[in-house]
């Protein structure tokens, strides 16, 4: 039986540890965000369609939305939410989606609490109101 050098035994257990410490390629694997949980809800107004869900995050309710834009030119959006539990509304946020594109990104609110979403457009058009929805 040969015998392994000491030089190579330390050359081979360096390989491992940096084989072991990459993390596995994520182009596989299917994103949480991607996901809308068993809360969320959509509603389609024009070109304009526009989902909410919730989920806790930390100390937080996080309110996910995504406009989706499927005109022809740049639409401009007020959202905004009411917490369903104390009547809070949240200040408006101005939101651009480009044409033919989405723009997705949080609200956050009150951990354990459910939230309608208003989203409304600048220009002309009615609001939209989404929910509720809570965090599970």
């Amino acid at each position: 039986m040969q015998e392994i050098s000491r030089r190579a035994v330390l050359i081979g257990a360096g390989a491992l540890t940096i084989a072991l410490s990459i993390p596995a390629s994520t182009g596989c694997a299917k994103s949480t965000q991607e996901e809308d949980p068993p809360s969320g809800q959509c509603k389609t107004q024009g070109n304009m369609r526009a989902c909410i869900s919730a989920r806790a995050l930390q100390d937080v309710t996080a309110i996910r939305y995504e406009i989706t834009n499927s005109g022809k030119s740049p639409l401009s959006v007020y959202i905004w939410y009411v917490d369903e539990n104390s009547g809070r509304e949240s200040r408006k946020r101005t939101v651009v989606v480009p044409a033919g594109d989405s723009v997705e990104d949080d609200l956050y609110g009150s951990l354990k609490h459910c939230f309608t979403v208003n989203v409304c457009p600048i220009e002309a058009g009615e609001c939209v109101k989404i929910g509720p929805v809570c965090a599970e």
